[in-house]
């Protein structure tokens, strides 16, 4: 039997060198952090913008978190190669090139954004957007695609100087193989633009007067810079579809039977039991958006108090 050699050097072929175009990634405008499970189709994206929106406004893992506001510098550096010497010829091997560490720095947002940069570390990968609104995702060998892998995701912060203003800075590294292999370049047309989306704003349901055994009255505002939602939309949030009342003690939810805007604030009418404490939540941030309440997320409404030392408990005297 004779000797079968198993590297069969007559199919292989390489990669041919012509091109049309010159399709890359242009100057950054921002990126999407994506969980590393969530996946999607390019028939989910026939809608970019709307997808996108959902995407934002949805739970679990299956949200995405835009940071594409005030990004002061963006910067891209690589890293050594790993190589090695052969002692005997003198000549030196390279094993692989170096990763890319990817650096956004932005000037806006302050410590809510350093707090939130905070959360993301492992589990989460990237979807990129440049000025010219195309974006990169990452085309999976099963044919959906994702967001492109990260070796590691972490924050730092520069504090203001004499002469420079705070900072945040997301580092990214990513890996050549990962970049050049796996990523997929779409376009977004003009009317489908998802350049100036952004993240959720934190929100506080809060106590706006006292309460009674027909009655609760809230305020909704939100928890950094204070804004009435009330004042700003009205009546869109007069909805009970928008929030769930909870007995804090048994954990039961309360079904109010009706809801209306009254001196600025919210009334939740229902029955209330006297010497018991009530929670009031945001429903899921995706409700919200189909009510036209763009961009809010009240659902983590905790108990107790808040920042200001406004109440959030409702007890029925």
């Amino acid at each position: 039997m004779a000797l079968i050699n198993p590297y069969d050097t007559t199919v292989t072929q390489g990669a041919n060198t012509g091109f049309e175009g010159n399709v890359a990634l242009g100057v950054a405008k921002g990126l999407f952090i994506v969980n590393a499970s969530d996946t999607w189709t390019d028939s989910d994206m026939s809608d970019v913008s709307t997808f996108v929106k959902n995407r934002i406004h949805a739970a679990g893992s299956t949200r995405w978190y835009p940071i594409l506001q005030g990004i002061f510098d963006f910067a891209v550096a690589k890293e050594s190669d790993v190589s090695e010497a052969n002692p005997i010829s003198g000549t030196t091997t390279r094993i692989r090139p170096g990763g890319l560490t990817i650096t956004y720095t932005f000037n806006d947002g302050g410590l809510t954004l350093a707090k939130a940069l905070r959360n993301f570390k492992g589990g989460y990968r990237i979807v990129c957007l440049d000025q010219i609104r195309q974006f990169m995702q990452r085309k999976n060998a099963s044919g959906v695609k994702s967001g492109l892998k990260c070796t590691d995701i972490s924050s730092d912060i520069l504090p203001a100087t004499g002469s420079t203003t705070f900072k945040n800075t997301l580092v990214l590294s990513v890996s050549q193989e990962e970049y050049i292999t796996y990523s997929e370049i779409k376009k977004v047309s003009e009317d489908d633009d998802i350049s100036d989306f952004s993240g959720l704003v934190d929100t506080d349901i809060i106590k706006a007067a006292a309460a009674s055994t027909t009655k609760l009255k809230i305020s909704v505002r939100t928890r950094d810079g204070k804004t009435d939602l009330i004042a700003k939309y009205g009546s869109a949030l007069a909805d009970l579809d928008l929030f769930i009342v909870t007995d804090k003690a048994s954990g039961v939810v309360v079904t109010p039977t009706a809801i209306a805007v009254a001196s600025g604030f919210l009334e939740l009418t229902g029955t209330y039991i006297t010497g018991h404490t009530y929670l009031v939540n945001g429903s899921a941030p995706s409700v919200w958006l189909t009510n036209l309440v763009e961009g809010y997320d009240a659902s983590d409404n905790l108990g107790g108090v808040d920042s200001t030392n406004t109440t959030k408990e409702y007890l029925i005297p």
